[in-house]
């Protein structure tokens, strides 16, 4: 009987720690709404807004992001996720009709590592944590250009069309018309990872405000 007892607590303690590092694979998460440019209000010193023109459909689509610690040292192949600032953040996108959306975030660089875009009875997300064109940063006291979301409403079990792609030529107008109160006290930025070819050429020929 003694031994029966060594036995179980020998056990107990092994699986206890074997599911030790999968207590610490459970995400923390921070759940942030977009919101309108008539909901926005003053920033903290060290914060910006991110700005968004999102054309969603679907149950409930959200984005998971991550603050960087070290955004320079990203991801390429299989390598380790980098480090990170704080909890994962949910964006929740819920009912949000197609337009210019903002969300207050710390200054720092971000990663976007899932896209959620379930659909009746087809739920569906895509793992984004490696791919560096899912990446933007925010500077503080700014508006900062994220980039453009689609999420189609057509699709299958296995495919979905999702495009995040910077197009801050194509959005800046609908921008400076919705955000231009804000706009005011905050200069617009681009912060999206990969360049826009037509806005670097309208701000070099000086179309733009800047």
């Amino acid at each position: 009987m003694e031994l029966f007892k060594i036995f179980l607590r020998f056990f107990g303690i092994f699986g206890l720690l074997m599911c030790w590092p999968c207590i610490g694979l459970a995400k923390e998460l921070a759940s942030i709404e977009l919101i309108a440019p008539e909901q926005s209000s003053v920033l903290a010193d060290n914060s910006g807004y991110a700005v968004f023109s999102i054309d969603v459909a679907g149950a409930a689509p959200s984005l998971e992001l991550i603050r960087l610690r070290t955004p320079k040292t990203l991801m390429t192949g299989n390598e380790n996720p980098p480090a990170t600032l704080g909890k994962t953040i949910a964006l929740d996108m819920t009912d949000r009709a197609k337009g210019i959306y903002l969300v207050a975030l710390a200054a720092g660089e971000y990663q976007i590592v899932t896209v959620k875009a379930p659909f009746f009875n087809l739920p569906y997300f895509i793992n984004t944590e490696y791919a560096r064109n899912w990446r933007f940063n925010v500077a503080p006291q700014r508006i900062n250009y994220a980039g453009f979301l689609s999420i189609q409403k057509e699709r299958g079990r296995d495919f979905i069309d999702i495009q995040y792609l910077n197009r801050l030529a194509t959005d800046l107008s609908a921008i400076e018309d919705e955000l231009e109160e804000q706009l005011k006290v905050y200069p617009l930025r681009s912060g999206a990872v990969v360049n826009d070819d037509f806005y670097t050429e309208l701000v070099s020929t000086g179309n733009p405000e800047s």
